[in-house]
């Protein structure tokens, strides 16, 4: 199972994945819990939605971001890292190649140094922040440090 993933990966976000490169179950689990708690409590810095007819919108502004983290290491969470162990990675390539990271990562766009002083979560989510309801449902990117888009 995990050399598949890591394949897929290497593929999305077009470089090596080392298996030296990821985090063991138990501090996987220990990060992983405190950034959704940092996510889900609304601490982060910034907030925003997006309809999804404004996807590639999303996709640039990340793209952007990714030159501004050159350099940044991550902890990519995966729907598979409870089995594998989350997953170290450059940001740049993550976020230049976001949308293909996330159909291997699956569930939501999840990233975060590993002290957690920058993170970016980027779901899909069936209601915006006034509550409003939408079938198609609304992109949200909830970011903080030097992962907030457009603060370099």
């Amino acid at each position: 199972m995990l050399a598949g993933w890591i394949a897929a990966l290497e593929e999305a976000c077009g470089g090596a994945v080392v298996p030296e490169n990821f985090l063991s179950l138990e501090d996987t689990q220990e990060l992983k819990s405190k950034f959704f708690d940092k996510v889900k409590n609304k601490t982060a810095y910034f907030y925003r939605y997006w309809s999804p007819q404004e996807l590639g919108e999303v996709e640039m502004l990340l793209r952007v971001l990714s030159f501004d983290v050159d350099g940044m290491q991550v902890v990519l969470f995966s729907e598979v890292d409870q089995y594998t162990g989350a997953v170290i990675l450059p940001a740049s390539r993550v976020l230049a190649n976001a949308r293909k990271v996330w159909g291997v990562a699956k569930g939501d766009l999840a990233l975060t140094t590993s002290d957690l002083q920058h993170g970016l979560c980027l779901e899909h989510n069936f209601y915006n922040e006034s509550g409003d309801y939408s079938k198609e449902g609304f992109y949200e990117i909830t970011a903080w440090g030097a992962l907030v888009p457009g603060t370099a």
